[in-house]
């Protein structure tokens, strides 16, 4: 009697809440690993995640980046459940048969790590955007139950937008990314495995067997939300986000992953400078690309990649990425391109890169050494501006590169993460007029990584000329006579003579 009464409480706490027949439906019904649900706002995201918290789970967690942004969806769920089983000060519920749903937040970076050693076996992130990759990451290793039969998974749902905008759409690029090579249809599961550091797509769910260790792949997919999808809102609301300013609006109206991809003014390269260059790749591919072969070469340290673009001309035709902690199969790799043709390389000589100059020296060939924070007289295009180090002059070199005035016609590889980490850093003036790049650990923060593919690809345009000496001559000519100059490389900051 006692165990009838008991299941009769659990079946009494647990929601009657149904998804609406459409996206939402496909989404509870999903059988992925990892889902992404959303895109416009309104599409029920919020509702998705309570109704499988508590109809379908035994120990959920909901994050949030703040613990004031949980305020809706804890409302929200006392509509959906009974609230004599929600414990306020703990901010979670107690179900009867030792359900649980809780309410948390990840406000920092690292704060992940106080569920190190907990298991759940759904793990909710609503508005995925607002966190970081890193966070993202670690939770999966959270996400397990030792009860058999127990459904597994982990759910995100976001708009378009955020300071993880990009992260996101590169993890589910295959189903939001305009520009994937191998696109995917919503809905539809791929599977990915973390080889050596890196999520890699692989072909099915079997385990692959890597390093001594058996690797199991998890399954991935994105459903989009849409406005449309949810009766319950009026005309109202949708006038509400018609009013909102762009990028909003298409972010939010109509789940535009790539509306709002704006350069601020001290981007040190514009954003829609790296996508022309990209577009000018695609234009070329399968032509003949005339010019010496040239390889940039950035060794990895510190848990990074170890990267070697190779240059033709004005045109990246590859970027090649080596996770090896060794540096001498980096000297291995080098040395066939060289035998492939190639007359020099840039290699970064911090660290352990000395022993990468070192050794490709004593074979014979043509090595520069890059120093990043070496001091140097090199100037701008202008002739006006000065730089902090060698790090800040390449950036500037390959921002000016790539700058349309200038009339140079770089192509670069369609590669997101490339994209990412050209676009990524900031400059500023130091107090001495120079110009100095963001720090790499500042970028670090906000990227998850280093910019180890655009720093090989600016080292291999290192040696070029930065500009054509026809518009260095007339820049200096305008300079000189009092001519205001108004070209994109001069920053607002710094008055002409």
């Amino acid at each position: 009697m006692q165990l009838l009464t008991r299941l009769r409480a659990i079946n009494d706490a647990r929601s009657s809440w149904q998804p609406t027949p459409g996206p939402q439906a496909d989404a509870y019904e999903s059988p992925a690993d990892e889902l992404l649900y959303g895109g416009a706002a309104g599409g029920g995201k919020t509702d998705l995640v309570l109704g499988l918290a508590f109809n379908d789970h035994r120990r959920a967690v909901v994050f949030r980046r703040t613990y004031p942004e949980l305020d809706d969806i804890v409302t929200r769920s006392q509509e959906i459940g009974d609230p004599e089983y929600y414990k306020v000060g703990a901010h979670e519920w107690r179900l009867p048969g030792g359900h649980i749903i809780r309410f948390r937040h990840l406000d920092r970076p690292g704060t992940e790590r106080r569920y190190q050693g907990h298991a759940y076996d759904l793990i909710a992130f609503d508005e995925l955007t607002h966190f970081d990759e890193p966070q993202y990451v670690f939770l999966i290793s959270r996400n397990r139950s030792t009860v058999a039969g127990q459904r597994v998974r982990m759910i995100a749902t976001t708009n378009p937008g955020g300071p993880g905008n990009d992260w996101v759409m590169r993890r589910w690029g295959a189903w939001i990314d305009p520009d994937h090579p191998n696109p995917e249809r919503p809905g539809a599961l791929r599977w990915y495995a973390m080889i050596d550091g890196y999520d890699v797509a692989v072909e099915g769910p079997e385990p692959i067997e890597h390093g001594g260790e058996t690797i199991t792949p998890r399954s991935r997919t994105f459903i989009p939300a849409r406005l449309a999808d949810n009766p319950y809102l009026g005309d109202d609301y949708r006038a509400a986000l018609m009013s909102l300013p762009e990028p909003l609006r298409s972010q939010l109206l109509y789940g535009d992953w790539s509306a709002g991809m704006v350069t601020d003014a001290y981007q040190m390269i514009p954003s829609a400078w790296v996508s022309a260059a990209m577009e000018r790749w695609r234009a070329r591919e399968g032509h003949p690309i005339e010019g010496d072969l040239v390889m940039g070469i950035d060794v990895g340290r510190g848990g990074d990649v170890s990267v070697i673009a190779q240059r033709r001309g004005d045109t990246i035709t590859h970027i090649e990425r080596h996770s090896e902690r060794d540096t001498m199969p980096i000297v291995g790799y080098a040395a066939m391109i060289y035998k492939a043709g190639a007359i020099k390389a840039v290699v970064d000589v911090i660290g352990i890169g000395a022993g990468v100059v070192d050794r490709l020296r004593e074979l014979g060939h043509d090595v520069d050494a890059f120093n990043a924070g070496a001091g140097t007289s090199r100037r701008d295009a202008t002739g006006q501006l000065e730089f902090a180090d060698c790090r800040a002059a390449a950036w500037w070199n390959m921002r000016e590169l790539l700058d349309p005035s200038f009339g140079r016609e770089v192509a670069l590889p369609p590669d997101q993460m490339l994209l990412e980490e050209l676009t990524t850093p900031r400059w500023k003036p130091t107090s001495g007029g120079r110009i100095r790049v963001e720090g790499k650990d500042e970028i670090r923060k906000k990227l998850g990584r280093s910019t180890d593919a655009a720093d090989a690809v600016i080292q291999a345009f290192w040696n070029e000329s930065q500009v054509p000496s026809a518009l260095i001559a007339e820049t200096q000519a305008k300079l000189s006579t009092g001519s205001r100059w108004t070209a994109q490389t001069t920053p607002r900051w710094r008055r002409t003579r």
